[in-house]
């Protein structure tokens, strides 16, 4: 399914301006089967998106909220990803993070290929390296909470 005809049909709220698409509430994107989002796109909520028939992030993702990429068989993420709440990966392909990701709540890795974590990490909350490759923390990594091995 295309992406706007899923926002059109579910009656989700979102505009067009300089570029870039902003959806002005949550996002649930379970079971829709849309095969590929746009390029440059802004969540003002949480953002559910553990859908294996789309395998390309957006070239720009902002998400104010939750971002729940579980499950999905995308390989990379954007480099300027930003993501206000809970960034959770698990059991995805990815196997690289971008370098200055910011997540503002928690971080979940959890049964992915990560191997080591990027420069300028900030987790605001939790970060979960279970089940993971991971075994030298950066010396820049800042995590507000707990790290889970």
């Amino acid at each position: 399914m295309d992406f706007f005809d899923y926002l059109n049909k579910h009656g989700v709220i979102y505009s067009a301006r300089d570029g870039m698409l902003y959806i002005y509430e949550s996002l649930d994107l379970v079971g829709a089967s849309v095969s590929e989002l746009c390029d440059y796109l802004t969540v003002m909520g949480d953002f559910y998106w553990p859908d294996e028939s789309v395998y390309k992030m957006p070239k720009k993702l902002i998400v104010y909220g939750d971002l729940y990429i579980c499950n999905n068989a995308i390989t990379t993420l954007p480099d300027d990803l930003m993501v206000g709440g809970d960034l959770d990966l698990g059991e995805t392909a990815i196997s690289q993070l971008p370098n200055n990701l910011i997540v503002g709540g928690d971080l979940g890795l959890g049964y992915t290929q990560i191997t080591r974590l990027p420069n300028n990490l900030s987790v605001g909350g939790d970060l979960d390296l279970s089940h993971t490759s991971v075994t030298e923390l950066p010396d820049d990594l800042f995590v507000g909470g707990a790290i889970d091995r």
